[in-house]
């Protein structure tokens, strides 16, 4: 068997893979038997038909076909074997040279971690700003709590006013004909949470149970979908039910009703509100960070990307945004059409981000290499510790469910940015 590597450029390389030995010729009977066993001719179960009929349906192109099939995996080891000076990043794409009962000779094209030339990432500058919170922001956490562990009560008697919630059936027409996904049935709406279009919760203040109103609403010029957006459309609306929000008071009642490990006393829940607010601004301020910073060095610096490995990112990132958008109770056909994009323009956009994150990544796996920085196996050990102890997972389980190559590679990242951190310009 013999290799040769022929560089295209610098992210991707071929590897030519010849075999004339009798690994590849002992084949041919073990893929006529293979062939023989797994046939279906009309009027046959497999494996049933006449070994006359089998005999004329097995062609010689087809015992080389199933022979190649049997033998590719084999050739590709090797090709990896011979070519393990190489980072292999991408998955191969085989394509037959020569395929004959005396050689079979084929071509992997695979993409490899790209020569890469760093711009700076020492003396960089950035300014991290103070993280301060203000009362403002604990109150508006306090209300967020007190709001989620309302209950509610039916309003028997009375108005649907501010603040209440209405149990609503509606249906939007636009010029007297129904539009797609403008139709609902009992659903709660709570009055000023302005959750639908502007100026819909307002008209239906003071509606009695029962009662059914005709609302008319623009919707906005920024509006996802093109056929409604800056269109004045008329919601059908019977309002089923009203309820109230009983909210319990800002004292020891809130923290009687949320009922938090380590917290008895309205204080101590403020203390951890205050600290979780200052958790999320520090993370925001991180990542902003890595951001920016990764940004600049990525920008200062020339990586190539293997165009097989972005058409990858581009797959992996829309399969991503379908997911979401299902969740979000939208088909992606019906997004497109309500957004007025095409499949092709949504990859278009997201070819740029799987570019970037691409780059960024080997930025940083480049930057680590430079700096002879690894990740120990009690560092892993101690991630997976905490991984199983803030999700509540017997350690094991962690491990069976985890890509243990994915924690390294992040810890090693986590590493790169805070040499990177420490070597800012002072």
């Amino acid at each position: 068997m013999d290799t040769n590597i022929i560089k295209n450029n610098n992210s991707t390389i071929d590897i030519v893979v010849k075999d004339t030995s009798e690994q590849w010729t002992s084949l041919f009977p073990k893929a006529k038997e293979s062939l023989k066993r797994n046939i279906e001719l009309p009027g046959f179960r497999k494996g049933k038909a006449p070994a006359a009929l089998v005999e004329k349906n097995i062609t010689e192109e087809k015992i080389l076909a199933e022979a190649k099939r049997m033998h590719l995996n084999t050739l590709y080891q090797r090709a990896l074997k011979d070519a393990e000076k190489f980072r292999i990043i991408t998955s191969p794409i085989a394509k037959d040279n020569k395929i004959t009962k005396e050689e079979i000779n084929i071509t992997f094209t695979v993409g490899v971690m790209p020569e890469i030339k760093l711009g700076n990432y020492k003396g960089l500058e950035y300014k991290f700003n103070a993280i301060e919170i203000s009362q403002e922001e604990i109150d508006k956490e306090v209300k967020h709590l007190q709001n989620r562990f309302a209950t509610q009560e039916v309003k028997e008697e009375g108005t649907l006013a501010m603040n209440d919630i209405g149990v609503i059936d509606f249906e939007g027409f636009l010029d007297g004909v129904a539009f797609e996904g403008g139709r609902g049935q009992n659903h709660p709406l709570e009055i000023g949470s302005k959750s639908f279009i502007p100026g819909f919760e307002e008209q239906l203040v003071g509606m009695k149970q029962n009662d059914i109103k005709d609302i008319k609403v623009v919707f906005p010029e920024n509006y996802p979908a093109k056929n409604l957006k800056g269109k004045e459309v008329t919601f059908k609306v019977k309002l089923n039910q009203i309820k109230t929000k009983k909210l319990p008071e800002a004292d020891e009642s809130l923290v009687k009703s949320i009922n938090m490990p380590n917290v008895k006393s309205f204080e101590e829940l403020i203390t951890q509100i205050r600290q979780g607010i200052t958790q999320a601004k520090e993370n925001a301020a991180e990542q902003q960070f890595r951001q920016v910073i990764m940004n600049e060095i990525v920008k200062s610096s020339e990586i190539p990307v293997p165009d097989s490995l972005k058409d990858n990112e581009v797959k992996y990132l829309l399969e991503d945004f379908k997911a979401r958008i299902t969740q979000q109770g939208m088909s992606y056909d019906n997004y497109l059409k309500m957004s007025n994009s095409t499949d092709e323009t949504v990859k278009s956009q997201l070819a740029v981000e799987a570019l970037q994150r691409i780059k960024v990544s080997f930025a940083l796996s480049e930057i680590a290499k430079t700096e002879k920085l690894e990740i120990t196996d009690k560092e892993v050990n101690a991630e997976l510790e905490a991984i199983s102890k803030n999700h509540k997972q017997p350690i094991e389980e962690v491990k069976a469910n985890i890509n243990m190559e994915q924690i390294r590679n992040s810890l090693k990242n986590n590493l790169v940015v805070k040499l990177i951190k420490e070597n800012l310009k002072k």
